[in-house]
């Protein structure tokens, strides 16, 4: 597969995988609709619901997708399920292929410490 042609196909996925999460992350946002729509919460909790969205979950998700290395948000797109792997034909995962495997041994090792890898939280021993 010609490098352009790489490219181009890690283009689309990269805007795949963005969808996915960010359609993940507005689930919540679907959830107070429906309760308004039921009577169960007012516009008030809709409107306070979307302003926390925007200002909190869509604004990282964006700054995660503006990152420059392509291949490795990929590789966590796959390893977080934004992405599937046949969704990736083969020449593009064979470039995906060592992010990936590098994230998944990063992983491990946070896994196997008592640590937590950075943003969470340890869990008390």
């Amino acid at each position: 597969m010609p490098e352009s042609t790489i490219r181009q196909v890690l283009r689309e996925l990269r805007r795949l995988a963005w969808e996915a999460e960010l359609g993940e992350a507005l689930l919540p946002i679907a959830e107070r609709m429906d309760a308004w729509r039921r009577g169960e919460a007012s516009a008030f909790q809709v409107s306070d619901e979307i302003h926390r969205f925007h200002d909190g979950a869509s604004r990282e998700i964006w700054k995660t997708y503006q990152s420059r290395d392509t291949e490795m948000l990929l590789a966590k797109a796959l390893a977080d399920g934004y992405l599937r792997r046949e969704q990736v034909p083969n020449p593009v995962y064979a470039v995906l292929e060592p992010h990936v495997a590098r994230l998944a041994s990063s992983r491990a090792a946070w896994e196997s410490s008592e640590l937590a890898p950075p943003g969470e939280e340890a869990e008390p021993s």
